[in-house]
Protein backbone atom coordinates (compact mmCIF):
# COMPACT_ATOMS: atom_id res chain seq x y z
CA UNK A 1 0.00 0.00 0.00
CA UNK A 2 1.03 3.77 -0.76
CA UNK A 3 2.08 5.82 2.22
CA UNK A 4 -1.17 8.00 1.10
CA UNK A 5 -3.25 5.32 1.29
CA UNK A 6 -2.18 4.12 5.24
CA UNK A 7 -2.46 7.48 6.16
CA UNK A 8 -5.98 7.71 4.69
CA UNK A 9 -7.14 4.57 6.50
CA UNK A 10 -5.27 5.77 9.89
CA UNK A 11 -7.16 9.15 9.15
CA UNK A 12 -10.72 7.37 8.70
CA UNK A 13 -10.15 4.89 11.64
CA UNK A 14 -9.52 7.87 13.79
CA UNK A 15 -12.19 10.08 12.38
CA UNK A 16 -14.53 6.74 13.52
CA UNK A 17 -13.10 6.51 16.77
CA UNK A 18 -14.12 9.87 17.68
CA UNK A 19 -17.13 9.55 16.69
CA UNK A 20 -20.16 8.70 18.47
CA UNK A 21 -22.81 8.02 16.46
CA UNK A 22 -22.78 4.75 15.26
CA UNK A 23 -24.35 5.49 12.07
CA UNK A 24 -20.73 7.82 11.06
CA UNK A 25 -19.27 5.23 12.21
CA UNK A 26 -20.11 2.49 9.56
CA UNK A 27 -19.81 5.25 7.03
CA UNK A 28 -16.44 5.74 8.18
CA UNK A 29 -15.92 1.80 7.97
CA UNK A 30 -17.38 1.74 4.52
CA UNK A 31 -14.67 4.00 3.33
CA UNK A 32 -11.55 2.74 4.70
CA UNK A 33 -13.27 -0.70 3.38
CA UNK A 34 -13.73 0.63 0.04
CA UNK A 35 -10.54 2.78 -0.67
CA UNK A 36 -8.80 -1.08 1.06
CA UNK A 37 -10.27 -2.49 -2.24
CA UNK A 38 -9.48 0.32 -4.09
CA UNK A 39 -6.18 -0.13 -3.59
CA UNK A 40 -6.08 -4.35 -3.43
CA UNK A 41 -7.95 -3.83 -6.96
CA UNK A 42 -4.61 -1.31 -7.70
CA UNK A 43 -1.77 -4.11 -6.47
CA UNK A 44 -3.56 -6.97 -7.91
CA UNK A 45 -3.24 -5.02 -11.32
CA UNK A 46 0.27 -4.24 -10.52
CA UNK A 47 1.10 -7.74 -9.78
CA UNK A 48 -0.76 -9.26 -13.21
CA UNK A 49 1.01 -6.05 -14.95
CA UNK A 50 4.55 -7.63 -13.45
CA UNK A 51 3.66 -11.10 -14.23
CA UNK A 52 2.92 -10.59 -17.64
CA UNK A 53 6.54 -8.17 -18.41
CA UNK A 54 8.23 -10.77 -16.62
CA UNK A 55 7.10 -13.48 -18.95
CA UNK A 56 8.49 -11.31 -22.00
CA UNK A 57 11.59 -10.84 -20.76
CA UNK A 58 11.81 -14.19 -19.79
CA UNK A 59 10.66 -15.49 -23.68
CA UNK A 60 13.37 -12.69 -24.71
CA UNK A 61 15.94 -14.00 -22.51
CA UNK A 62 15.07 -17.63 -23.93
CA UNK A 63 15.28 -16.70 -27.46
CA UNK A 64 18.62 -14.48 -26.54
CA UNK A 65 20.51 -17.87 -25.07
CA UNK A 66 19.63 -19.81 -28.37
CA UNK A 67 20.55 -17.51 -30.45
CA UNK A 68 24.03 -16.98 -28.61
CA UNK A 69 24.38 -20.83 -28.31
CA UNK A 70 24.03 -20.60 -32.14
CA UNK A 71 27.02 -17.97 -32.32
CA UNK A 72 29.01 -20.19 -29.55
CA UNK A 73 28.69 -23.21 -31.96
CA UNK A 74 29.60 -21.14 -35.01
CA UNK A 75 32.64 -19.27 -32.79
CA UNK A 76 33.63 -23.18 -32.13
CA UNK A 77 33.34 -24.57 -35.84
CA UNK A 78 36.12 -21.49 -36.19
CA UNK A 79 37.95 -21.87 -33.56
CA UNK A 80 38.81 -25.50 -34.93
CA UNK A 81 39.42 -24.49 -38.66
CA UNK A 82 41.93 -22.10 -37.74
CA UNK A 83 43.80 -24.45 -35.30
CA UNK A 84 43.75 -27.21 -37.79
CA UNK A 85 45.08 -24.71 -40.17
CA UNK A 86 47.57 -23.48 -37.80
CA UNK A 87 48.45 -26.95 -36.94
CA UNK A 88 49.06 -28.04 -40.35
CA UNK A 89 51.49 -25.04 -41.37
CA UNK A 90 55.15 -26.22 -42.34
CA UNK A 91 55.46 -22.68 -41.16
CA UNK A 92 56.29 -21.50 -37.66
CA UNK A 93 53.27 -18.91 -36.04
CA UNK A 94 54.20 -16.66 -33.55
CA UNK A 95 51.51 -13.83 -32.70
CA UNK A 96 52.78 -11.47 -30.13
CA UNK A 97 50.71 -8.99 -28.78
CA UNK A 98 51.07 -5.74 -27.84
CA UNK A 99 52.57 -5.99 -24.54
CA UNK A 100 55.04 -8.34 -25.82
CA UNK A 101 52.73 -11.89 -25.24
CA UNK A 102 52.89 -14.68 -27.15
CA UNK A 103 49.16 -15.54 -28.00
CA UNK A 104 49.60 -17.86 -30.78
CA UNK A 105 52.06 -20.35 -31.34
CA UNK A 106 51.69 -23.09 -33.63
CA UNK A 107 53.45 -26.33 -33.59
CA UNK A 108 55.48 -25.77 -36.72
CA UNK A 109 57.22 -23.06 -34.26
CA UNK A 110 57.57 -25.48 -31.90
CA UNK A 111 59.47 -27.33 -33.70
CA UNK A 112 61.92 -25.38 -34.95
CA UNK A 113 62.34 -23.56 -32.49
CA UNK A 114 62.79 -26.41 -30.04
CA UNK A 115 60.52 -24.41 -27.48
CA UNK A 116 57.53 -26.55 -26.26
CA UNK A 117 54.36 -24.22 -26.15
CA UNK A 118 53.42 -24.20 -22.85
CA UNK A 119 56.26 -22.34 -22.20
CA UNK A 120 56.22 -19.82 -24.87
CA UNK A 121 52.75 -19.16 -25.21
CA UNK A 122 50.81 -16.34 -23.11
CA UNK A 123 54.58 -15.52 -21.58
CA UNK A 124 56.27 -12.31 -22.45
CA UNK A 125 58.24 -13.17 -25.72
CA UNK A 126 61.65 -11.83 -23.56
CA UNK A 127 61.08 -14.94 -21.24
CA UNK A 128 62.20 -17.38 -24.39
CA UNK A 129 64.25 -15.18 -26.76
CA UNK A 130 66.43 -12.41 -26.69
CA UNK A 131 65.02 -9.20 -28.22
CA UNK A 132 66.75 -9.70 -31.52
CA UNK A 133 66.34 -13.11 -31.83
CA UNK A 134 64.63 -12.81 -35.29
CA UNK A 135 67.09 -10.03 -37.15
CA UNK A 136 64.92 -6.76 -35.44
CA UNK A 137 64.07 -4.85 -32.17
CA UNK A 138 61.13 -6.92 -30.90
CA UNK A 139 60.28 -3.96 -28.64
CA UNK A 140 61.31 -1.29 -31.30
CA UNK A 141 58.83 -2.90 -33.77
CA UNK A 142 55.87 -3.54 -31.33
CA UNK A 143 56.83 0.42 -30.26
CA UNK A 144 56.45 1.44 -34.04
CA UNK A 145 53.70 -0.67 -34.32
CA UNK A 146 55.37 -1.21 -38.31
CA UNK A 147 56.26 -4.78 -39.56
CA UNK A 148 59.63 -5.26 -40.31
CA UNK A 149 60.36 -6.42 -44.00
CA UNK A 150 61.93 -9.80 -44.44
CA UNK A 151 64.67 -10.48 -42.64
CA UNK A 152 67.03 -13.72 -42.26
CA UNK A 153 68.09 -14.25 -38.73
CA UNK A 154 70.59 -17.23 -37.27
CA UNK A 155 68.66 -18.59 -34.08
CA UNK A 156 70.08 -20.70 -32.36
CA UNK A 157 67.76 -23.28 -30.01
CA UNK A 158 68.13 -24.19 -26.51
CA UNK A 159 70.12 -27.08 -28.00
CA UNK A 160 72.31 -24.99 -29.05
CA UNK A 161 71.64 -26.10 -32.69
CA UNK A 162 71.72 -23.53 -35.06
CA UNK A 163 69.37 -23.22 -37.70
CA UNK A 164 68.82 -20.45 -40.14
CA UNK A 165 65.84 -18.39 -40.70
CA UNK A 166 63.78 -16.48 -42.93
CA UNK A 167 61.64 -14.13 -40.79
CA UNK A 168 58.04 -12.18 -42.38
CA UNK A 169 56.26 -9.53 -39.83
CA UNK A 170 53.32 -8.38 -40.57
CA UNK A 171 50.40 -6.47 -37.93
CA UNK A 172 47.31 -7.33 -37.23
CA UNK A 173 44.69 -4.84 -36.26
CA UNK A 174 41.77 -4.81 -34.14
CA UNK A 175 39.24 -2.87 -35.37
CA UNK A 176 37.42 -2.41 -31.72
CA UNK A 177 40.58 -1.63 -29.77
CA UNK A 178 42.99 -0.44 -32.50
CA UNK A 179 45.69 -2.49 -31.29
CA UNK A 180 47.89 -5.18 -32.98
CA UNK A 181 49.51 -8.10 -33.31
CA UNK A 182 53.16 -8.91 -34.41
CA UNK A 183 53.27 -12.32 -36.61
Amino acid sequence: MTKTTLQNLKNIAQAANEDSNQQNKIEHLKKAFDLFNLESERLEKSYVDLKSQFKDLNLELQETVEVLKKKLLELDAITHYFNSILSNMSQGILFINMNGDVTTYNEAAQHILQLFSPQVLFHSFWENFKDDAFGFSMRESLSIQHPISTTYATYHTPEGVRKELEVDTSFVLQQEQNAGNII
